[in-house]
């Protein structure tokens, strides 16, 4: 995910870069390279988000729209707050006070680039330290119903559906079909038919 990220980012980089001096704006190639690197430490930040949320929550998909929420959210937060001064108090602890982004060709704030990437890096190790505890996700994705066992089963759900209350589900499920016996019906040619009524 990281290394798509990059490449994407430095081929953005590129485009601005490669140019010819015509279209120079009076900046450095790593003056033009200080936007991207906030830019960079915010994917990263969600997307390990995304990743420790996958592996807590009962889908990929819940973990990514939760993340993905939280991005959108805090944007529009952050441009609320220029219009309501009352909400600039909750922007301060939110990750888009600490990105720069096109202001930081005029300097890079190395301390906010730091701590943005130190929340990445933090919330990949809880990723990881959560992957290696993991049970073995049956069927991939999954809702929050049973999340603590039902009434017979006493399974207990922690980051996702085990594979023995899944099964344990389909069986359950499976008892309250009815089932209808097959009914032997005579053929034309004097054997005997399976059929349904």
């Amino acid at each position: 995910m990281s290394l798509a990220v990059m490449l994407v980012l430095l081929i953005s980089w590129a485009g601005w870069v490669l140019p010819p001096q015509r279209a120079n704006m009076g900046l450095s190639a790593l003056q033009m390279l200080y936007p991207f690197l906030p830019l960079f430490a915010m994917l990263e930040l969600f997307g390990t988000l995304a990743l420790a949320l996958s592996l807590v929550l009962p889908s990929a998909r819940m973990a990514s729209m939760v993340s993905g929420v939280l991005l959108v959210g805090n944007y529009l937060l952050m441009e609320l707050s220029n219009l309501n001064d009352d909400l600039k108090e909750i922007v301060r602890y939110t990750p888009a006070h600490f990105y720069q982004g096109g202001w930081a060709v005029n300097g890079l704030k190395w301390t906010w680039l730091a701590g943005l990437m130190g929340a990445a890096i933090l919330l990949a190790l809880i990723a990881w330290l959560a992957f290696l505890k993991r049970d073995i996700r049956v069927g991939g994705e999954h809702s929050w119903e049973a999340a603590a066992g039902e009434e017979e089963g006493s399974i207990k759900c922690r980051a996702g559906f085990t594979s023995r209350l899944f099964i344990w589900r389909v069986w359950k499920r499976s008892r309250h079909i009815k089932r209808t016996p097959p009914v032997f019906m005579k053929s034309e040619n004097g054997g005997s038919e399976r059929g349904a009524v």
